[in-house]
């Protein structure tokens, strides 16, 4: 039996337990190899072949990497147990936190857009969580949230580690097909991220009843719960997004978990904008506030990926236009109008430059010095041009108001899109063209010249865009920078 000092493979050696649930013992552990504190679950399983059988499926878990995955360092196979070894994330899980307290909807999607962007990665890789709940969302001392036991679900129905006719899974966040024994799909994991959602708004779980039968009677037989039900000051269209991503027919969901937060965050920010008082007649002046720097009028760049060896502007200026090695590669692209009708130019199309102007707050519209036969730019590429026109003039709200889910977790919140975008004067965009449409979004190609006040970059490449509630958002960037002589 497991107890403090026990060393396991010649080099975990355990510190203190951590946890214990149906089929597994969590202990924080020392690497004494490598000199670090590591996490160590370790899994019973019936037989030797079922070890096999699940150190195979785990490891498939075992290589994604993703900044809100627990990562896993190694999966022993110890014959009738199967030991995962894991980051070590201090801090509390999601349902401790709830268990406190419901969490406003800023705290909440904090919480929701990285795990979803967390599972994104996994269903690209063709891995399904399958008990996507609170326990398993791990938020480290740093805010970060993780999520756990990836693949370690889909490893234990891989070994029928349970018993005959029995659903894998907490009930209260399960999605109904699994329910009915049908397989789990990434759709399934969007429901379960809903009921997770759901928890964390109202302050209670959406699906509540005297014991498990009763909740999965819940489920299979009831439509989905409506937040208003429990809070009533929720924007109507939040409350329509959870109840379509819970809904029974996995086919009616949001296509991705990225997509379902991307739809909850605008519906919760755009209903707090239309609750929010009006803000007061702005003065007539063109002055900015102290301290801020003025712009030159009519000078346009696309910032650098963030590079941290070199001016926390330059790597980070360099916002989102980009996207780079392990975290996020972002080049900005901000263009356009100004405060009092200041001008900047941008191209809708490669060899076609116009003239925009605009008040704060709204895209620049092409004006009457346009070239003729000149177009404007499809509603993807527009997004992408406005999301980075709002930032150029320091509507760093704004912009992130056009920024999806994939944006989003790059820039690690709206303060890093400001601290990102400091250094950037200007940019011009040479190039904006949608070259792909899927059912998802769009491609816009995009090549721009960015001037910072330490440099000037050409940057080129891509910018996805996505559809969320019904708008273009500027989501991943894919960018390269090459700085160039002013």
């Amino acid at each position: 039996m497991a107890e403090p000092g026990t060393v396991y493979a010649g080099r975990y050696r355990l510190e203190r337990k951590l946890g214990t649930g149906g089929m597994a013992v969590v202990w924080a552990a020392h690497d004494e190899v490598l000199g670090r504190r590591v996490a160590v679950k370790a899994l019973h399983v019936p037989s030797e072949d079922g070890s096999r059988r699940f150190t195979r499926e785990a490891r498939i878990g075992a290589q994604l990497r993703h900044p809100n995955l627990v990562t896993i360092y190694d999966v022993i196979d110890e014959g009738v147990s199967v030991l995962l070894v894991m980051e070590l994330v201090e801090g509390p899980s999601l349902a401790e936190l709830l268990a406190a307290r419901r969490l406003p909807p800023d705290e909440a999607l904090g919480i929701l857009e990285p795990v979803a962007s967390a599972l994104d990665a996994a269903h690209g890789a063709g891995v399904v969580h399958r008990d996507v709940k609170p326990a398993n969302i791990l938020v480290g001392a740093d805010g970060r949230p993780r999520l756990a036991d990836l693949g370690i679900a889909t490893a234990a129905a891989a070994t029928r580690i349970t018993q005959s006719g029995t659903v894998l899974g907490t009930p209260a966040y399960i999605a109904p097909e699994q329910l009915e024994g049908e397989a789990a799909t990434p759709a399934s994991d969007v429901y379960s991220l809903a009921a997770v959602a759901f928890e964390m708004l109202a302050g209670q779980r959406a699906r509540t009843g005297g014991d498990d039968l009763e909740i999965v009677r819940a489920v299979r037989t009831e439509p989905a719960p409506r937040l208003r039900e429990h809070w009533p000051q929720a924007p109507a269209a939040a409350d329509a997004v959870l109840a379509r991503a819970m809904d029974p027919d996995p086919s009616r969901r949001p296509p991705s978990a990225g997509a379902f937060a991307g739809e909850l965050a605008a519906a919760l920010r755009e209903g707090a904008a239309a609750a929010a008082p009006a803000p007061p007649p702005r003065p007539a002046t063109t002055a900015r506030p102290p301290g801020r720097r003025t712009r030159p009028a009519s000078r346009a760049v696309p910032p650098p990926a963030p590079r941290r060896d070199r001016h926390r502007a330059a790597a980070v200026a360099a916002l989102v236009l980009g996207a780079v090695a392990a975290v996020v590669a972002a080049a900005v692209l901000s263009a356009g109008g100004g405060d009092g009708g200041r001008a900047e130019r941008d191209t809708g199309r490669a060899g076609a430059t116009t003239t925009a102007t605009a008040t704060p707050g709204e895209e620049p519209t092409a004006a009457a010095t346009a070239p003729p036969g000149a177009q404007r730019p499809p509603a993807a590429a527009r997004a992408v041009r406005a999301f980075y026109q709002r930032a150029a003039r320091d509507d760093f709200a704004g912009a992130w108001a056009i920024a999806g889910p994939g944006m989003r977790t790059a820039l690690g919140g709206e303060a890093g899109l400001r601290a990102t975008l400091q250094s950037l004067e200007s940019i011009e965009f040479e190039q904006l063209d949608v070259t792909a449409r899927d059912d998802a979004g769009a491609t816009v190609a995009v090549t721009t010249v960015a001037r910072h006040t330490d440099r000037v970059e050409r940057c080129r490449g891509t910018v996805r865009a996505v559809r969320v509630g019904g708008r273009w958002r500027a989501d991943t960037p894919s960018v390269h920078c090459d700085e160039i002589s002013g």
